[in-house]
C-alpha cells in the first residue's frame, strides 16, 4: 500500500512481512511520521515519489518500531505481540 494511501484512507496496514501488520488510524500514523527523524522522513517520502515502495515501507516500519518502543506503556496486546515477534528489544 502506498503511503499516500496510507494518509487518504485514514490509517492502514503497515507490512511487516510473513502476514503482520500492524493497524494504524491516521492519528498513529502522523505520530510516527512526526516522530521520524527528519533524513528518514524525507528519504521515506522521496522513495514514495520515486515509486521505491519497498525502502518506502522499510523506512515506515523502522519508524514505527522506533515510535512503538518508546510509547511503550500505551500498546495494545497486538501491537506488543508483533513489536516482540518483529523487533525484540536487545
Amino acid at each position: 500500500m502506498a503511503l499516500t494511501s496510507l494518509y487518504g484512507r485514514g490509517g492502514g496496514k503497515i507490512p511487516f512481512g510473513n502476514n503482520r501488520y500492524l493497524h494504524v488510524s491516521a492519528g498513529r500514523l502522523e505520530q510516527i511520521v512526526a516522530a521520524m527523524p527528519n533524513t528518514a522522513c524525507g528519504a521515506m517520502h522521496r522513495a514514495a515519489y520515486q515509486g521505491d515502495g519497498a525502502t518506502a515501507q522499510r523506512l515506515l516500519r523502522d519508524a514505527a518500531v522506533a515510535y512503538l518502543w518508546t510509547h511503550e506503556a500505551e500498546l495494545t496486546a497486538a501491537e506488543r505481540d508483533l513489536l516482540a515477534t518483529v523487533a525484540p528489544r536487545r
